[in-house]
């Protein structure tokens, strides 16, 4: 399984984005927070659905390795990095049939 964050992690990091100022990094949580909620909503949830994890497997190591475990920034992203992460999780979402603009935050 690709699970790296559960919705904990997820909630924390996305709490600490919130107040921070608009970053890569930000806009990786809330694009990874909006795939939690859509899944839990679409599915048995973020913990059983395989699909979204695997798809978000590098959007997760990416958010996992530049926050703490309050999830508060220790480390910044590039926006490259971003948006090659979301690329897998658009071929799911266009496999789904969901349009992008619902789930993905866009990144400067």
């Amino acid at each position: 399984m690709s699970f790296i964050m559960n919705e904990a992690e997820i909630e924390a990091a996305m709490s600490a984005a919130e107040v921070s100022e608009q970053s890569p990094l930000q806009s990786a949580v809330f694009t990874l927070f909006n795939l939690m909620e859509w899944t839990n909503r679409s599915s048995d949830g973020w913990a059983y659905w395989l699909k979204p994890l695997r798809a978000s497997a590098k959007l997760q190591g990416l958010v996992h390795g530049a926050t703490d475990w309050t999830g508060r920034p220790k480390a910044a992203i590039s926006a490259a990095d971003v948006k090659k992460a979301y690329s897998p999780i658009k071929a799911f979402l266009t496999k789904q049939g969901i349009d992008h603009d619902l789930i993905i935050c866009k990144v400067d």
